[in-house]
């Protein structure tokens, strides 16, 4: 089969089988799976999100790509220790997975970044009792570079013992990062690499400045390859990405302005945030999609769900719609079921074995429509049975609107794809928070917008 795999693919594997432990860092929808499951040698773990594991993503690559599949195990991040009936969870490890592997692959490692969470500590554990062990994620560094220094710990485990570089992350930290007393609490709090300035912030992250390259060659010491979609895949279908500006009814209008106020005390000194329990809801952020998703699954008053009900019926090839709310995606579902199409919704409340269902029915074309969330369906699944996505919402982690795209628009797609992502105006023509967002969003990276200050959500509103 290695014959099917493109020229990038056959050095990411020569690269992979050079290191004993190594990260792959392609951009999704390079096929990194391909090239794992290529380089792994004798019995192998697989460890992966519930997600991808559930789907049967892994179980198709190994099947389609490995001679001996016998040889592999998968597991997810959630499932690696022993269940205990005290409160508390434990960090041993399932006796099955509690031996020596020859090759273990860390699928979406960026998962491992909490050096406190169990889930990490069991995959600290295995990596000590693995030959080989092979990390790959599409976003390797999806919020803070500090957050790296586990998975540098696996890389280099002997400079991950006490008088080595990476023996304290504080000390790793302090080298690399600008560091000063936290303004909120006893402590310190990490700041940006050091030497960058706004210029360095204000850079595409696929283009980082040269303070971030020399973060990364000193740390990865060579054992980081990464290769870009538009430099490797010039052979993939187009695709198209529209914006459709979408008036709200006049009542969500209504509710919307009415809302907003409520947000906003006036005092002497002009207009401030008020953070009561109302504005910490994500009710003003689920009027702009319809006033039934406030509370379920109702299609009533929405503008969104409106206009997908006008795309819908108008498609005859399977369609993916993505939203960030539960309601809003069990609404869109009901949308194409009153339309006659045939439904499978992915999200957070769908059992793991109707997850792996629902995703291999959509790909063998037995589905018409698939409805997900963004943070369920927007790593590790392929979705190119599907040729359009429609995102009726965003999510405020720039990498989880950029991933969900790449369900469709990726290796094994021959059809040009299009995106259709709808954002509510209010009736007046101005924008609101719908729109607002996006554009926060499009011009940020994940650690850019994990916290809002009170003057930046004001100007959101």
């Amino acid at each position: 089969m290695t014959d099917l795999l493109r020229p990038y693919q056959h050095t990411g594997i020569a690269f992979l089988q050079q290191h004993d432990r190594a990260l792959l860092g392609d951009e999704m929808g390079l096929g990194k799976s391909a090239q794992l499951v290529n380089a792994a040698v004798g019995k192998t773990l697989v460890i992966a999100p519930a997600m991808v594991i559930d789907s049967g993503t892994w179980t198709h690559e190994i099947q389609r790509w490995s001679d001996d599949p016998f040889r592999f195990s998968q597991v997810s991040y959630s499932s690696l220790t022993r269940r205990s009936a005290r409160p508390s969870a434990t960090a041993v490890l399932r006796p099955e997975l509690d031996q020596q592997w020859d090759t273990l692959i860390l699928d979406e490692a960026h998962y491992v970044k909490n050096p406190n969470a169990i889930r990490t500590r069991a995959v600290v554990a295995l990596s000590k009792q693995s030959d080989r062990v092979y990390m790959a994620s599409g976003t390797p560094i999806p919020n803070w570079p500090h957050e790296l220094f586990v998975l540098l710990q696996i890389l280099f485990p002997d400079q991950a013992r006490a008088g080595h570089d990476l023996g304290s992350k504080w000390r790793w930290i302090e080298r690399w990062f600008n560091t000063y007393p936290s303004p909120y609490r006893k402590g310190t709090d990490i700041g940006g690499l050091r030497g960058c300035t706004l210029a360095c912030k204000r850079r595409d992250p696929l283009d980082p400045c040269e303070h971030y390259r020399e973060f990364v060659s000193a740390n990865f010491q060579g054992r980081f390859l990464q290769r870009l979609r538009d430099t490797v895949l010039t052979d993939l279908p187009a695709m198209t990405q529209v914006t459709v500006n979408l008036p709200m009814t006049p009542k969500q209008d209504r509710e919307y302005r009415s809302m907003s106020q409520d947000y906003i005390a006036r005092t002497d000194d002009g207009d401030v945030i008020s953070w009561s329990a109302a504005s910490k809801s994500t009710n003003l952020d689920r009027i702009t999609t319809g006033l039934g998703v406030l509370t379920g699954d109702s299609t009533s008053e929405s503008n969104k769900l409106d206009m997908l009900r006008d795309d819908l019926s108008q498609r005859y090839r399977p369609t993916v719609v993505a939203a960030h709310y539960r309601h809003s995606v069990h609404a869109a579902a009901r949308v194409a079921r009153e339309l006659g199409k045939t439904v499978v919704v992915v999200c957070g409340d769908t059992s793991p074995a109707d997850r792996k269902d629902a995703v291999t029915r959509f790909q063998a074309g037995q589905v018409d429509v698939l409805c997900g969330s963004l943070d369920v369906i927007s790593e590790g699944i392929t979705l190119t049975a599907a040729d359009m996505l429609i995102q009726i919402e965003t999510s405020y982690r720039p990498s989880r609107n950029q991933q969900v795209a790449r369900r469709i628009h990726r290796l094994g797609q021959t059809q040009p794809c299009t995106v259709r992502e709808y954002v509510s105006v209010r009736r007046n023509g101005a924008t609101c928070l719908d729109g607002n967002k996006r554009a926060l969003v499009a011009s940020k990276t994940d650690s850019q917008v994990r916290t809002l200050t009170a003057a930046r959500l004001k100007e959101l509103l």
